[in-house]
């Protein structure tokens, strides 16, 4: 009997440990999600001679470059149709005045269901945005319409016409965000 008791204290303390490991894991995806990243941007300049001007802000994931590949695949479209992009993590050092930009494309991983808080509060802060084209993607492993639906209802002055979901390692992800970077730049 006494042996059975053992075997089931060490049966109940794995299962107790493995869920105290969940709830770090989660809280660590959490966190990173929802921390600013700091000061990264990065310009990709076009040669042509009558080009406009569009911004990339996204979120990078922690796990996965899932995110940061769809942005740069994004960018990549644009830049192939004349614009110059910049592309940048979201946070108090950007500027929220995005007037000068004909595109605007925000982007976030989903973790438990939510999108990063730092983008929110990003977007919640940007100015007037009725003149530019805007684009909402998230990245994550289910259908994530919900938190595009989420992210949307952030905007007050602003129609958002396009939203769009890109699975974790979908390896059509690269050719999608580049060919909708191209349709929006062509329009």
């Amino acid at each position: 009997m006494k042996i059975i008791l053992k075997v089931l204290l060490y049966i109940v303390l794995g299962i107790l440990a493995l869920c105290i490991s969940e709830m770090l894991f989660f809280f660590i995806l959490i966190h990173s999600n929802n921390t600013e990243k700091g000061n990264k941007t990065v310009i990709m300049k076009t040669d042509s001679i009558a080009h406009s001007k569009a911004l990339v802000v996204y979120q990078p994931s922690l796990m996965t470059d899932s995110t940061k590949n769809v942005a740069y695949d994004l960018a990549k479209g644009l830049n192939s149709k004349g614009y110059d992009v910049t592309i940048a993590y979201p946070g108090k050092y950007l500027s929220t005045d995005l007037s000068t930009y004909k595109v605007v494309v925000f982007g976030s991983p989903i973790y438990i269901g939510q999108t990063s808080s730092v983008l929110n509060d990003y977007i919640k802060s940007v100015n007037n945005l009725k003149d530019q084209k805007i684009l909402l993607f998230v990245t994550g492993g289910a259908d994530d319409s919900e938190q595009l639906n989420s992210l949307e209802k952030l905007f007050t002055n602003a129609e958002i016409p396009m939203k769009i979901s890109f699975k974790y390692n979908d390896k059509g992800n690269e050719n999608k965000a580049f060919n909708l970077g191209s349709e929006i730049g062509k329009e």
